[in-house]
């Protein structure tokens, strides 16, 4: 991978790590939730990327600023939920039980 590649995805992901932070303030601890809980979740933000990504390559001939940010910051949102994602599992000690049969 190329330098300038690897800084601009290093950057990226402080950004989601900076957008988790943002969900923790906004909706406090969620380590409650379930792995269907977080497919539920993501599968919301999910939607309102592809929303997005409608408006901002459908909508107009020639998208805004303000909606590349937006689908931008949706992506964010998305990745910052898969994050919580994988820490509740890494919180849980991992056994048959957990995940079935």
């Amino acid at each position: 991978m190329p330098d300038d590649t690897y800084l601009k995805m290093i950057n990226v992901i402080k950004e989601v790590g900076d957008e988790r932070k943002r969900q923790f303030v906004k909706w406090g601890d969620q380590s409650f939730r379930t792995q269907t809980d977080w497919v539920a979740i993501a599968g919301e933000e999910f939607g309102e990327v592809a929303k997005e990504v409608v408006d901002y390559f459908l909508g107009n001939q020639y998208p805004t600023i303000e909606q590349a940010k937006r689908l931008r910051n949706e992506w964010l949102q998305l990745a910052a939920v898969a994050v919580q994602a994988i820490e509740m599992l890494d919180r849980v000690k991992i056994e048959k039980p957990f995940f079935g049969k």
